[in-house]
């Protein structure tokens, strides 16, 4: 992913470079979050530690909803995320999958912004699902 940066100490100049990293977790105060990038620095302009702001480039555009590729179970016929239902509950959603941009997946269909979803121990969530439907259909 491309990221454009403006730098406080440089307010007139935009500095082009790359994502390398994302942490997952997001102030929700203040919805920041922590994105590491690489920068051509040839002049040291650069240091670490200098106040900036960033607008990430997204393939999908301004609008695009992108999970950590640990999100999606894919069966082969469809895919799914387990999305907060309130209360504790998880529930299945189907979705349709674009882009995929390093350990992220783009959802094209079946997610809206914001909404929450299971990003690990998927398969222990479907696992669960399926065991709670065996039984109901056993009874």
């Amino acid at each position: 992913m491309i990221v454009n940066a403006r730098i406080a100490a440089w307010p007139d100049r935009v500095f082009t470079g790359k994502v390398t990293a994302v942490n997952p977790s997001v102030n929700p105060a203040s919805r920041i979050f922590l994105v590491e990038a690489r920068f051509d620095n040839p002049k040291a302009e650069l240091r670490p530690g200098m106040f900036s702001t960033a607008r990430i480039l997204l393939p999908g555009g301004e609008n695009a909803v992108f999970v950590p590729k640990t999100a999606v179970l894919d069966s082969g016929r469809r895919q799914i995320v387990f999305v907060g239902g309130g209360d504790g509950r998880l529930i299945p959603r189907d979705v349709e999958v674009g882009d995929r941009v390093d350990d992220y997946v783009e959802i094209k269909e079946g997610l809206s912004p914001g909404e929450r979803v299971v990003t690990s121990a998927n398969f222990l969530v479907d696992s669960e699902s399926q065991l709670q439907g065996a039984e109901s259909m056993m009874a």
